[in-house]
């Protein structure tokens, strides 16, 4: 599976090098393997601070959708959690991490995979069957 993940990544990588009309949200999802709707709320979480319900409001998708998403970006590390004060129940609040933070990650994680597969290049003679 993770063999699959390198060949994907890297023939998107090829082609979006070659373009000039690379968008943000490419970026994320080919390199962080974010989906589309997570892309999007961390770009919209950068803006400002918010609540589910605003994000509801401004995000065309089901609570359960946006709640998956927000914890898929919360373990990787590219939104955060406050807890809110409530009479009752539970209420937080959610914001991105800075847009350099996330370039360091980009970056980290783009050497990471080529690391990889420049050892399983130079290992290639090894692994011939």
């Amino acid at each position: 599976m993770l063999s699959i993940y390198f060949i994907v990544v890297d023939s998107d990588l090829r082609n979006m090098a070659l373009r000039s009309d690379v968008c943000c949200n490419e970026l994320l999802c080919c390199i962080l393997g974010l989906r589309a709707l997570e892309s999007r709320l961390y770009w919209i979480l950068t803006k400002e601070e918010m609540e589910m319900e605003d994000i509801l409001n401004k995000v065309d998708r089901d609570r359960t959708s946006i709640q998956r998403s927000l914890g898929d970006l919360m373990k990787a590390k590219l939104i955060t959690r406050k807890k809110l004060p409530t009479k009752r129940g539970r209420k937080y609040s959610y914001k991105s991490i800075d847009v350099d933070n996330l370039k360091k990650k980009l970056m980290s994680e783009l050497n990471s995979n080529y690391a990889t597969m420049k050892k399983r290049i130079l290992s290639l003679d090894k692994n011939v069957e």
